[in-house]
C-alpha cells in the first residue's frame, strides 16, 4: 500500500511539474512558424419551397391542411486556408 501511494505521489508531482513549467503552445496563425491563413467569406442563399399538404384520416374524421410556404435562408460560410 505504501508503494502504491509513492507511485501515485510521483505521478501527481510529474503532472504538476509539466503543468507549471512546460512551455505553453498556442496556435497563433499570425506567427510565421504556423504559416499564414486566408479567410474567404462565401455568402449564400438557400430557398426551400414546401408545397401545400392536405391529408384526411377517414377513420378518425380528421383533416390536416398545411399551406404552401417558401423559406429563404441567408448565411455566410467562412473558409480558412492555411499555407506556408
Amino acid at each position: 500500500m505504501k508503494r502504491l501511494k509513492n507511485i501515485l505521489g510521483l505521478v501527481g508531482l510529474t503532472i504538476l511539474y509539466f503543468t507549471l513549467f512546460s512551455c505553453k503552445t498556442k496556435s497563433n496563425v499570425n506567427c510565421d512558424a504556423y504559416g499564414k491563413v486566408n479567410i474567404f467569406k462565401i455568402p449564400y442563399t438557400d430557398t426551400i419551397i414546401m408545397e401545400s399538404l392536405h391529408y384526411h384520416l377517414d377513420e378518425e374524421q380528421l383533416c390536416c391542411w398545411i399551406p404552401k410556404d417558401t423559406n429563404v435562408y441567408k448565411d455566410t460560410l467562412y473558409l480558412e486556408l492555411y499555407y506556408d
